[in-house]
């Protein structure tokens, strides 16, 4: 028997039914999670505010400095405690070709800043946009280490670094000549480079050095600028070398001037070539000169 034209195919009545219950039952699964999670924030946000409550005016547990534990210390109790961290015994020394700088905490008036750190330590475990929340209970399980807090007199430091930039600091030195007037034998003394100590660089590594615990041993910062080289100076010598063979004859308006080269030899000297640094020459004793010439 056929259908009816224009006529719906028509649904088992079982089909629509079923889909309902496969919704429904999807539904009826979740809802125990979302009631557990619902639950559970409710027992986080409970104990983030009970603990933060609890430790309203002190650290955090499980917070340490330096080793002194501060966690449930009020701010005051925590400056006490961190009395105990000493910075007497702590020193860097600082070398440079040979020379050696002890400098101590004492010298400096370097110390541990109790109040800053006490403040730092309470802080900790309390920022970020989630700390209200999330910091108390996350500081229960696992220990906070803060970085101490020093200071230092500045003055001090100042001045224990121009005490030792006094000591390394030189000028250039363009060289000299040494002439033995009996043998006239020419004798190069060498040209030094001008050096400086980083006076900014040496403070910071000082202070640097002093925060950590164990004593240490550092370059000192040193800038050398280079002048002149020794085969400048030796070209110099070699020329002084060929006025010594033979007496030099001065000529001006009066008569001749005979130098012999034993006399000479006092005056020949290494002469720099205006502020350009590297150049010299062979000159001589301008004041030696007029005395002779008189």
């Amino acid at each position: 028997m056929r259908a009816a034209t224009g006529a719906r195919p028509l649904t088992p009545p079982h089909v629509g039914t079923t889909r309902g219950h496969v919704r429904r039952a999807r539904r009826t699964r979740w809802r125990p999670a979302a009631g557990l999670l619902g639950l559970l924030a409710v027992a986080w946000v409970s104990t983030a505010i009970g603990l933060r409550i609890a430790y309203a005016g002190e650290v955090l547990p499980s917070t340490r400095v330096a080793g002194v534990e501060l966690g449930g210390a009020s701010p005051a109790e925590a400056r006490d405690r961190l009395a105990a961290v000493s910075t007497a015994g702590r020193s860097v020394a600082l070398e440079h070709r040979g020379q050696r700088f002890l400098v101590t905490a004492r010298d400096i008036g370097f110390r541990l800043d109790a109040e800053a750190t006490a403040a730092a330590a309470f802080k900790a475990g309390r920022d970020g946009p989630l700390a209200p929340l999330a910091s108390p209970l996350f500081a229960l399980g696992r220990t906070r280490s803060v970085t101490p807090v020093y200071e230092e007199r500045q003055r001090r430091l100042n001045s224990v670094v121009a005490v030792i930039a006094a000591k390394v600091d030189r000028e250039a030195f363009p060289g000299k000549l040494e002439i033995s007037p009996n043998s006239l034998r020419v004798r190069v003394i060498a040209p030094r480079p001008a050096r400086a100590v980083n006076r900014r660089r040496t403070a910071q590594a000082i202070v640097t050095a002093l925060r950590r615990r164990d004593a240490t041993t550092l370059a000192l910062p040193v800038k050398t600028t280079r002048g002149v080289g020794l085969g400048e100076v030796e070209s110099v010598a070699r020329e002084a070398r060929r006025y010594l063979t033979a007496p030099l004859v001065v000529l001006g308006a009066g008569p001749p001037i005979n130098i012999s080269p034993r006399r000479l030899s006092r005056l020949l000297q290494v002469e720099e070539v205006g502020s350009s640094a590297g150049r010299v020459r062979l000159g001589v004793d301008a004041h030696a000169v007029g005395v002779l010439v008189e």
